[in-house]
């Protein structure tokens, strides 16, 4: 008896000693959060001139000083913010870092054949149009991507990395509306029916060239519909509270309104709809989450009709288009030609870089799956999908009642709005596969509350 009340009160030592380094831990993660949002507002909207290098610093003394853990979810915060960072360093430093904090490298069939793929793509830069640079930066995209996906050790806290994305997405969004009222004002953007995001569309002398935070409207609307998604998988897991959730939502849904993509529309009420049936079992918990979603929705409705009344309007309009593709569908069918008109491109593909100036075309294929076909051909087509199946396949976790359902929503939200999208480039868009895989491991992690 003595033995065992012996280990219970070292059993509770620990446990008590480790929350609190966690709990240290999660206010210097949450100073180094505000402290990268501060800085690029500071920038950007304010006009301090602040150099990337600074930035560069204090990520990289954040990867430093927090666990791999947490790293994981400060740099799930960043991914909103990296076209307006040095990201490709940022990028790398955070590889370096998690291999150390690892302490070694994990090998398995999967990364074999990410690698693979990335073997692939090293082949094709003898053909013209490609750079060992471009390789280089794709490459540490892909290795970040298994890094954090494809080790034995699961991630502890995926809730704060799911959350982490979803703040990150709102904060980023919130510096690129600041600065986009600086030139123009809120009603005036609204009569105009101007998308948000692309700062050069309201600023005639934006510099491409200046590192400013700045998204393309499509990527994102991708990014608030992956949010959206994360914040309703935090809603039903109880890892955010009824009221901060229903908070975040509304705000994930009234930002990717604003950027009059039609793809979000579209996708974002698939994913309220989809979330919505997978609770119509009678239980406490469904019908909190479905209590919390009718709030939801309704909030979303008297703030759009309240703040922004001709936003729909717009949206409407643009679907009321004569091609709701926006030339996609031209555009898939030019590349399955010219895809199947040798056999080499089939079998091999032409490469991830400039990938439309090999082909002859304007554009690039705007359908993830087809341009990872184009990239890759058949065969690395299949070393992807099997890169992908391994994600699911080292993430997933056992669930009851049918709760992995709710749990695929972040990833099927991610597989289905790419099919409007680019994936492998630009390289940004593959980093959600970090946030959306993370989410099946919710039921397995620390709750949000305690961390």
């Amino acid at each position: 008896m003595d033995n065992v009340m012996t280990v219970n009160r070292e059993k509770a030592f620990q446990q008590k000693r480790w929350s609190n380094v966690f709990g240290n831990e999660n206010k210097y993660f949450v100073f180094f959060a505000a402290l990268i949002f501060l800085t690029v507002l500071l920038r950007d909207y304010f006009d301090v001139p602040i150099h990337k290098y600074v930035l560069l610093m204090i990520v990289v003394v954040a990867f430093i000083y927090l666990s791999e853990s947490f790293l994981i979810a400060y740099f799930a915060f960043l991914i909103p913010f990296l076209p307006g960072l040095p990201g490709n360093y940022i990028v790398a430093a955070a590889i370096f870092f998690l291999i150390l904090k690892q302490g070694k490298i994990v090998l398995n069939g999967y990364m074999f054949a990410a690698y693979a793929f990335l073997l692939l793509q090293l082949f094709h830069l003898f053909l013209y149009q490609s750079s060992i640079g471009g390789f280089v930066k794709f490459s540490l995209y892909i290795i970040l991507i298994a890094l954090v996906l494809l080790k034995k050790e699961k991630n502890e806290r995926p809730a704060l990395v799911l959350l982490s994305f979803g703040m990150g997405v709102i904060a980023a969004f919130t510096i690129i509306l600041l600065n986009t009222l600086k030139y123009m004002p809120l009603s005036l953007l609204i009569k105009n029916g101007i998308r948000l995001g692309n700062i050069a569309t309201v600023n005639a002398q934006f510099d491409v060239t200046d590192i400013t935070l700045t998204l393309d409207q499509n990527t994102l609307g991708y990014f608030c519909a992956i949010a959206l998604s994360l914040f309703l998988v935090l809603l039903f897991s109880k890892k955010l509270s009824p009221p901060w959730a229903v908070v975040c939502i509304v705000i994930a849904f009234i930002y990717g309104s604003l950027t009059l993509s039609r793809t979000f529309i579209v996708i974002s009420v698939g994913v309220i709809a989809y979330y919505f049936l997978m609770n119509l079992r009678i239980s406490k918990n469904s019908i909190l989450a479905s209590t919390s979603l009718a709030a939801s929705i309704m909030s979303i409705f008297i703030v759009i009709q309240t703040f922004f009344p001709t936003t729909f309007q717009f949206i409407m309009k643009r679907f009321q288009e004569a091609d709701l593709t926006n030339g996609r569908a031209e555009i898939w069918n030019q590349y399955q030609e010219f895809m199947l008109a040798k056999l080499d491109r089939l079998i091999f593909g032409i490469g991830i870089q400039e990938m439309h100036v090999k082909a002859g075309f304007f554009h690039v294929p705007h359908n993830g799956f087809q341009q990872i076909f184009v990239a890759g051909g058949i065969v690395g087509f299949l070393l992807f999908m099997i890169f992908l199946f391994g994600l699911y396949r080292c993430n997933k976790a056992r669930y009851k009642d049918g709760n992995e359902r709710i749990y695929l929503l972040p990833i099927i939200t991610l597989f289905v709005y790419i099919q409007a999208l680019q994936f492998l480039s630009p390289h940004i868009m593959m980093l959600p596969l970090i946030v959306v895989f993370c989410a099946l491991r919710i039921s397995d992690g620390a709750d949000l509350k305690r961390h």
